[in-house]
Protein backbone atom coordinates (compact mmCIF):
# COMPACT_ATOMS: atom_id res chain seq x y z
CA UNK A 1 0.00 0.00 0.00
CA UNK A 2 2.86 2.09 0.65
CA UNK A 3 4.09 1.64 -2.59
CA UNK A 4 1.02 2.59 -4.21
CA UNK A 5 1.11 6.09 -2.29
CA UNK A 6 4.28 6.97 -3.58
CA UNK A 7 3.44 5.84 -6.60
CA UNK A 8 0.69 8.40 -6.09
CA UNK A 9 2.12 11.20 -4.39
CA UNK A 10 4.96 11.29 -7.63
CA UNK A 11 2.11 11.61 -9.84
CA UNK A 12 0.71 14.61 -8.28
CA UNK A 13 1.94 18.20 -9.09
CA UNK A 14 1.25 21.69 -8.16
CA UNK A 15 -1.55 23.46 -9.51
CA UNK A 16 -3.51 19.76 -9.55
CA UNK A 17 -5.98 18.52 -7.92
CA UNK A 18 -5.28 15.01 -5.56
CA UNK A 19 -8.14 12.71 -4.93
CA UNK A 20 -7.19 9.47 -2.28
CA UNK A 21 -9.99 7.31 -2.33
CA UNK A 22 -10.24 4.78 1.02
CA UNK A 23 -12.49 1.65 1.40
CA UNK A 24 -11.82 -0.80 4.21
CA UNK A 25 -11.15 -1.62 7.50
CA UNK A 26 -9.08 1.24 9.61
CA UNK A 27 -8.48 1.50 12.99
CA UNK A 28 -7.52 4.57 15.66
CA UNK A 29 -4.52 4.04 18.00
CA UNK A 30 -2.97 6.54 20.23
CA UNK A 31 -4.29 9.40 18.15
CA UNK A 32 -3.74 8.07 15.11
CA UNK A 33 -5.76 6.40 11.78
CA UNK A 34 -4.41 3.22 10.41
CA UNK A 35 -5.78 2.19 6.78
CA UNK A 36 -4.96 -1.65 6.69
CA UNK A 37 -3.89 -2.95 3.62
CA UNK A 38 -5.30 -6.73 2.48
CA UNK A 39 -4.34 -10.07 4.25
CA UNK A 40 -2.27 -7.32 7.15
CA UNK A 41 -4.94 -8.37 9.75
CA UNK A 42 -3.59 -11.72 10.36
CA UNK A 43 -0.32 -10.87 10.56
CA UNK A 44 -0.89 -8.13 13.07
CA UNK A 45 -0.67 -9.90 16.76
CA UNK A 46 -0.23 -6.48 18.88
CA UNK A 47 -0.94 -3.15 18.65
CA UNK A 48 2.10 -1.66 18.71
CA UNK A 49 2.78 -3.50 15.34
CA UNK A 50 0.29 -0.83 13.22
CA UNK A 51 2.33 1.18 12.88
CA UNK A 52 4.64 -1.54 10.69
CA UNK A 53 2.37 -3.53 9.33
CA UNK A 54 -0.44 -0.55 8.34
CA UNK A 55 -0.26 2.83 6.91
CA UNK A 56 -0.55 5.91 8.86
CA UNK A 57 -3.74 8.24 7.31
CA UNK A 58 -1.49 11.25 7.68
CA UNK A 59 1.30 9.82 5.47
CA UNK A 60 -1.12 10.00 3.03
CA UNK A 61 -1.81 13.75 3.59
CA UNK A 62 2.12 14.21 3.69
CA UNK A 63 2.40 12.58 0.09
CA UNK A 64 -0.03 14.73 -1.10
CA UNK A 65 0.88 18.08 0.95
CA UNK A 66 4.65 17.12 -0.76
CA UNK A 67 3.54 17.91 -4.22
CA UNK A 68 1.89 21.58 -3.79
CA UNK A 69 -1.22 20.74 -5.25
CA UNK A 70 -4.28 23.44 -5.50
CA UNK A 71 -6.65 21.00 -4.14
CA UNK A 72 -6.76 17.58 -2.48
CA UNK A 73 -9.49 15.37 -1.41
CA UNK A 74 -9.07 12.49 1.13
CA UNK A 75 -11.64 10.05 1.37
CA UNK A 76 -11.95 7.35 4.10
CA UNK A 77 -14.46 4.71 4.12
CA UNK A 78 -12.75 2.79 6.78
CA UNK A 79 -14.99 3.28 10.09
CA UNK A 80 -15.35 -0.86 10.47
CA UNK A 81 -15.67 -2.32 13.56
CA UNK A 82 -12.31 -3.25 14.99
CA UNK A 83 -11.00 -6.87 13.81
CA UNK A 84 -8.57 -7.18 16.24
CA UNK A 85 -10.68 -7.98 18.88
CA UNK A 86 -8.18 -9.87 20.90
CA UNK A 87 -5.86 -6.92 22.11
CA UNK A 88 -8.53 -3.90 21.37
CA UNK A 89 -8.42 -2.16 24.80
CA UNK A 90 -6.13 0.37 23.42
CA UNK A 91 -8.13 1.23 20.55
CA UNK A 92 -11.25 3.95 19.75
CA UNK A 93 -14.22 3.34 18.39
CA UNK A 94 -13.88 4.44 14.20
CA UNK A 95 -11.32 7.30 13.01
CA UNK A 96 -10.08 9.84 15.13
CA UNK A 97 -9.30 13.69 13.26
CA UNK A 98 -6.92 14.05 11.30
CA UNK A 99 -4.47 17.20 12.98
CA UNK A 100 -3.62 17.99 9.13
CA UNK A 101 -7.17 18.37 8.45
CA UNK A 102 -6.93 22.44 8.61
CA UNK A 103 -4.21 22.14 5.87
CA UNK A 104 -5.18 25.33 2.90
CA UNK A 105 -6.73 23.72 0.26
CA UNK A 106 -7.61 20.01 1.72
CA UNK A 107 -11.50 18.41 2.41
CA UNK A 108 -11.45 15.22 4.19
CA UNK A 109 -14.52 13.32 4.15
CA UNK A 110 -15.02 10.32 6.75
CA UNK A 111 -17.89 8.26 6.34
CA UNK A 112 -19.00 8.83 9.60
CA UNK A 113 -18.50 10.88 12.37
CA UNK A 114 -15.35 10.64 14.85
CA UNK A 115 -15.06 7.90 17.05
CA UNK A 116 -17.50 5.82 15.21
CA UNK A 117 -17.97 2.95 13.19
CA UNK A 118 -19.78 2.74 9.88
CA UNK A 119 -22.04 0.28 8.52
CA UNK A 120 -21.24 -2.13 5.46
CA UNK A 121 -25.15 -2.26 4.10
CA UNK A 122 -25.84 -4.91 2.42
CA UNK A 123 -25.27 -4.17 -1.50
CA UNK A 124 -22.00 -3.98 -3.26
CA UNK A 125 -21.12 -0.89 -1.71
CA UNK A 126 -21.54 0.75 1.64
CA UNK A 127 -24.56 3.03 2.35
CA UNK A 128 -21.56 5.88 2.14
CA UNK A 129 -20.16 5.02 -1.02
CA UNK A 130 -23.07 4.14 -2.87
CA UNK A 131 -24.28 7.93 -2.28
CA UNK A 132 -21.01 9.39 -2.79
CA UNK A 133 -21.21 7.45 -6.64
CA UNK A 134 -24.47 8.89 -6.79
CA UNK A 135 -24.20 12.55 -6.20
CA UNK A 136 -20.67 12.39 -8.01
CA UNK A 137 -22.20 12.16 -10.82
CA UNK A 138 -24.72 15.23 -10.21
CA UNK A 139 -23.49 18.32 -12.87
CA UNK A 140 -22.84 21.50 -11.35
CA UNK A 141 -22.78 20.09 -7.55
CA UNK A 142 -20.15 21.82 -5.56
CA UNK A 143 -18.07 19.30 -3.60
CA UNK A 144 -19.14 20.66 -0.06
CA UNK A 145 -22.63 20.52 -1.20
CA UNK A 146 -21.97 16.79 -1.88
CA UNK A 147 -20.73 15.85 1.16
CA UNK A 148 -24.19 17.67 2.59
CA UNK A 149 -26.00 15.53 0.62
CA UNK A 150 -24.43 12.36 0.91
CA UNK A 151 -24.56 13.19 4.79
CA UNK A 152 -28.72 13.41 4.73
CA UNK A 153 -28.66 10.27 2.63
CA UNK A 154 -26.64 8.07 4.46
CA UNK A 155 -28.11 9.40 7.98
CA UNK A 156 -32.00 8.62 6.45
CA UNK A 157 -31.02 5.57 5.20
CA UNK A 158 -29.23 4.50 8.22
CA UNK A 159 -32.33 5.99 10.62
CA UNK A 160 -29.79 8.12 12.62
CA UNK A 161 -27.03 5.22 13.03
CA UNK A 162 -24.52 6.71 10.75
CA UNK A 163 -23.76 10.47 9.98
CA UNK A 164 -20.83 11.00 7.49
CA UNK A 165 -18.86 14.04 8.32
CA UNK A 166 -16.14 16.05 6.59
CA UNK A 167 -13.70 18.81 7.35
CA UNK A 168 -12.24 21.31 4.81
CA UNK A 169 -10.28 24.16 4.47
CA UNK A 170 -10.90 25.27 0.62
CA UNK A 171 -11.47 28.52 -1.46
CA UNK A 172 -13.60 27.90 -4.35
CA UNK A 173 -15.59 25.06 -5.84
CA UNK A 174 -14.61 22.42 -6.82
CA UNK A 175 -17.50 20.21 -9.29
CA UNK A 176 -17.00 16.66 -10.35
CA UNK A 177 -19.21 17.36 -13.01
CA UNK A 178 -19.41 21.28 -14.54
CA UNK A 179 -21.95 21.08 -17.16
CA UNK A 180 -20.67 23.24 -19.96
CA UNK A 181 -17.14 23.56 -18.87
CA UNK A 182 -14.38 20.74 -20.07
CA UNK A 183 -12.45 19.14 -17.20
CA UNK A 184 -9.51 21.34 -17.05
CA UNK A 185 -12.42 23.95 -16.06
CA UNK A 186 -13.61 22.16 -12.80
CA UNK A 187 -12.13 23.73 -9.75
CA UNK A 188 -12.94 27.51 -10.34
CA UNK A 189 -10.84 29.35 -7.84
CA UNK A 190 -8.10 31.62 -7.81
CA UNK A 191 -4.14 30.73 -6.98
CA UNK A 192 -3.21 31.73 -3.48
CA UNK A 193 -2.29 35.41 -4.22
CA UNK A 194 1.64 34.86 -2.46
CA UNK A 195 1.89 32.27 -5.46
CA UNK A 196 4.72 33.48 -8.37
CA UNK A 197 2.07 31.97 -10.94
CA UNK A 198 -0.64 34.01 -9.44
CA UNK A 199 1.56 37.36 -9.84
CA UNK A 200 2.27 35.67 -13.58
CA UNK A 201 -1.22 35.56 -14.32
CA UNK A 202 -1.98 39.14 -13.17
CA UNK A 203 0.53 40.46 -15.36
CA UNK A 204 0.23 38.20 -18.34
CA UNK A 205 -3.96 39.42 -18.58
CA UNK A 206 -2.26 43.42 -17.97
CA UNK A 207 -0.08 42.62 -21.08
CA UNK A 208 2.96 43.27 -18.72
CA UNK A 209 4.87 40.43 -20.56
CA UNK A 210 8.30 40.86 -19.13
CA UNK A 211 6.95 41.19 -15.75
CA UNK A 212 5.38 38.07 -16.13
CA UNK A 213 7.74 36.16 -17.56
CA UNK A 214 9.67 36.80 -14.62
CA UNK A 215 7.11 35.59 -12.21
CA UNK A 216 7.02 32.11 -14.35
CA UNK A 217 10.71 31.55 -14.33
CA UNK A 218 10.35 32.41 -10.61
CA UNK A 219 7.49 29.42 -10.45
CA UNK A 220 9.43 27.28 -12.15
CA UNK A 221 12.71 27.38 -10.14
CA UNK A 222 10.39 26.92 -7.09
CA UNK A 223 8.34 24.21 -8.50
CA UNK A 224 10.83 22.11 -11.22
CA UNK A 225 8.35 18.89 -11.02
CA UNK A 226 5.40 20.99 -11.90
CA UNK A 227 3.90 21.06 -15.22
CA UNK A 228 2.02 24.34 -14.41
CA UNK A 229 5.21 26.82 -14.62
CA UNK A 230 5.92 25.99 -18.37
CA UNK A 231 2.02 26.31 -19.67
CA UNK A 232 1.51 29.50 -18.40
CA UNK A 233 4.66 30.11 -20.13
CA UNK A 234 3.48 28.62 -22.86
CA UNK A 235 0.36 30.99 -22.76
CA UNK A 236 2.89 33.99 -22.37
CA UNK A 237 4.93 32.94 -25.61
CA UNK A 238 1.01 32.21 -27.33
CA UNK A 239 -0.01 36.46 -25.77
CA UNK A 240 3.28 37.86 -27.68
CA UNK A 241 3.07 36.31 -30.81
CA UNK A 242 5.52 33.53 -30.29
CA UNK A 243 3.83 30.45 -31.51
CA UNK A 244 7.22 28.28 -32.00
CA UNK A 245 8.39 29.48 -28.54
CA UNK A 246 4.77 28.18 -27.02
CA UNK A 247 5.43 24.91 -28.54
CA UNK A 248 8.84 24.59 -27.24
CA UNK A 249 7.52 25.47 -23.85
CA UNK A 250 4.63 23.05 -24.10
CA UNK A 251 6.85 20.08 -24.77
CA UNK A 252 8.29 21.05 -21.32
CA UNK A 253 5.07 20.21 -19.88
CA UNK A 254 4.25 17.12 -21.12
CA UNK A 255 8.00 16.13 -20.24
CA UNK A 256 6.28 16.43 -16.32
CA UNK A 257 2.65 15.18 -17.70
CA UNK A 258 2.38 13.54 -20.79
CA UNK A 259 -1.43 13.83 -20.11
CA UNK A 260 -1.79 17.15 -18.85
CA UNK A 261 -5.37 18.52 -20.18
CA UNK A 262 -4.91 22.25 -20.40
CA UNK A 263 -1.51 22.05 -22.23
CA UNK A 264 -3.12 19.53 -24.83
CA UNK A 265 -5.82 21.77 -25.36
CA UNK A 266 -3.30 24.57 -26.04
CA UNK A 267 -1.13 22.64 -27.91
CA UNK A 268 -3.86 22.07 -30.66
CA UNK A 269 -4.82 25.72 -30.55
CA UNK A 270 -1.20 26.95 -31.57
CA UNK A 271 -1.23 24.06 -34.36
CA UNK A 272 -4.49 25.61 -35.76
CA UNK A 273 -2.94 28.93 -35.70
CA UNK A 274 0.26 28.25 -37.24
CA UNK A 275 -2.14 26.64 -39.94
CA UNK A 276 -0.83 24.76 -43.38
CA UNK A 277 0.42 20.99 -42.76
CA UNK A 278 -0.25 22.05 -38.44
CA UNK A 279 -4.12 21.89 -39.11
CA UNK A 280 -3.58 17.94 -39.74
CA UNK A 281 -1.17 17.78 -36.56
CA UNK A 282 -3.88 19.25 -34.92
CA UNK A 283 -6.73 17.04 -35.80
CA UNK A 284 -4.72 13.89 -35.11
CA UNK A 285 -4.01 15.55 -31.50
CA UNK A 286 -7.48 15.65 -30.84
CA UNK A 287 -8.62 12.35 -32.28
CA UNK A 288 -5.63 11.14 -29.74
CA UNK A 289 -6.63 12.45 -26.55
CA UNK A 290 -9.68 9.56 -25.09
CA UNK A 291 -11.67 12.25 -23.03
CA UNK A 292 -11.77 15.06 -25.40
CA UNK A 293 -14.66 17.21 -25.15
CA UNK A 294 -17.08 18.05 -27.18
CA UNK A 295 -16.60 21.34 -26.87
CA UNK A 296 -12.94 21.23 -27.99
CA UNK A 297 -13.61 19.56 -30.88
CA UNK A 298 -16.28 22.49 -31.69
CA UNK A 299 -13.67 24.83 -31.77
CA UNK A 300 -11.35 22.77 -34.21
CA UNK A 301 -14.07 22.31 -36.27
CA UNK A 302 -15.38 26.12 -35.93
CA UNK A 303 -11.52 27.34 -36.40
CA UNK A 304 -10.67 24.97 -39.60
CA UNK A 305 -13.56 26.59 -41.11
CA UNK A 306 -12.93 29.56 -40.14
CA UNK A 307 -9.04 29.46 -41.53
CA UNK A 308 -10.07 27.87 -44.84
CA UNK A 309 -12.07 31.31 -45.64
CA UNK A 310 -8.75 33.10 -45.10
Amino acid sequence: MENAINHFGKKLHGGAVGLFYYSGHGVQYAGNNYLIPIGAISSISSAEQLKYKTVNAGYVLGAMANAGNQLNLVILDACRDNPFRGFSRNMQRGLARMQESGAEGTLIAYATSPGNTALDGIGRNSPYTKYLLRFMQAPNLPVELLFKKVRVAVKQETHGKQTPWYEASIEGDFYFVKKGYNRASAFETPLPKDNPLFEGYQFLKAEQWDRAERKFNQASRQMPRSPAPWYWKARLALARGNKHVSLNYLEEVFKRDPKHVQSLALKIKVLLLLGGRNMKKAKQLANSIHHSSPALKQWISCHESRSSLI
